[in-house]
């Protein structure tokens, strides 16, 4: 029987949590259903003030009070319920990541946190919407590893992409981004050098390079990889 390794699982989960993050931006109310209904930790939180301004039921559940609390006193809410050593690391990483400025990319990090008046280890996946006043927050117990991509999966269905397209797609840096959804929208690689203000030659470079490291032979492969990380609509 096939099992996937721990990291291999934790790469399932951060793809299907990025589908689920782009399913918030696109279709709201699908959303909150969805989220609902998921046994694992959901939260949207300011940047600023740590805010949550979404939380789904499972942590209206296991949070209580503490939830509303959150919603109206930010930090100093998540304060009470931390360890406060492992949070300091946890906002200095926020920090640091959020000026990397790549709306695809994903912070993942062990958090120490109060979860029905015990202290528990989290896995905390962190992904900053595009207008970088809030971030995207699924979190869920070490011993649940694996749990939230397989149901995430389960909902929103299965993908086509190879098991190690996720970790490639992480691979690639924010301007090979850039391009990989300028080719996918039709750009030549004339078109693309004037919208980015790069040289021909250079935007020519870019494309074999990424040719090369997504392993496509054809712009209908590109393009289907694409629709498949939401950086083309479908």
């Amino acid at each position: 029987m096939f099992r996937l390794t721990e990291i291999e699982t934790l790469s399932n989960n951060k793809y299907q949590m990025y589908r689920l993050m782009n399913l918030s931006k696109k279709d709201p109310e699908t959303f909150n259903s969805i989220c609902d209904y998921l046994p694992f930790y959901i939260t949207i939180n300011t940047v600023k003030s740590l805010r949550w301004v979404y939380y789904n039921n499972e942590v209206k559940n296991s949070f209580g009070s503490i939830a509303e609390d959150c919603i109206n006193k930010g930090a100093a809410a998540i304060e009470n319920i931390s360890d406060q050593n492992v949070l300091k690391q946890v906002l200095f990483a926020i920090d640091r990541f959020k000026n990397i400025n790549d709306h695809q990319a994903i912070l993942t990090l062990p958090q120490r946190v109060e979860i029905n008046e015990q202290m528990t280890w989290v896995v905390s996946n962190k992904m900053f919407y595009h207008t970088d006043d809030q971030f995207f927050n699924l979190f869920y117990s070490l011993k649940d590893l694996g749990k939230s991509g397989r149901i995430i999966e389960d909902i929103l269905g299965e993908t086509f992409i190879k098991r190690d397209g996720w970790e490639i797609f992480c691979s690639l840096t924010k301007r090979e981004k850039e391009i990989m959804k300028l080719l996918a929208q039709g750009q030549t690689s004339k078109e693309i050098g004037n919208t980015l203000f790069i040289s021909k030659l250079t935007a020519d470079t870019h494309r074999k390079n990424l040719f090369s490291k997504l392993d496509v032979k054809s712009y209908t492969e590109l393009i289907k990889l694409s629709q498949a990380f939401d950086i083309i609509e479908t």
